[in-house]
């Protein structure tokens, strides 16, 4: 009869493992699952105080990719092209400056003028979005009229 107990002992101690494993693996997929579905909210420029403007000027420009025109919030790779340096998040998109002229320039979105996005004044939107203006001045007339200043 101990024999039997002490297996009913045995069986009973492996289902509480179980149980135990089991409830540990749930409770890592729950916060896993809640991981995953806060990721769309995080953006990359969570750097970015939500105050107005909608817009703020950044000096660095070693923290923006300048073929994806996104705030990176870290440095990216410098590309030196033709005296003037550049930047790119990954070896991909340093190809894409030194092959493509269109890639290294941007267009002020008040004046219409193109602009080098190596001297380029450089405007990150709330959500992260880079602008790249020819002046402080049209970068202002931005920042002051926002949509109102676009050239049509």
């Amino acid at each position: 009869m101990e024999k039997k107990s002490n297996l009913t002992y045995n069986i009973k101690m492996k289902s509480a493992q179980t149980n135990k494993t089991t409830n540990i693996t749930l409770s890592f997929l729950v916060v896993l699952l809640i991981a995953l579905l806060t990721i769309p909210t995080i953006t990359v420029a969570e750097g970015i105080p939500d105050i107005s403007p909608d817009i703020r000027m950044e000096k660095d420009s070693s923290l923006i990719c300048m073929v994806t025109n996104r705030f990176m919030g870290s440095e990216q790779l410098p590309v030196d092209f033709d005296g003037k340096t550049y930047y790119g998040c990954c070896g991909g998109c340093v190809n894409k400056i030194i092959k493509s002229e269109a890639v290294r320039t941007g267009k002020d979105p008040v004046s219409g003028a193109s602009v080098d996005k190596a001297t380029a004044v450089i405007g990150i939107e709330k959500g992260g979005a880079v602008l790249y203006f020819e002046s402080e001045e049209t970068f202002d007339e931005y920042s002051n009229k926002g949509a109102e200043a676009l050239v049509e």
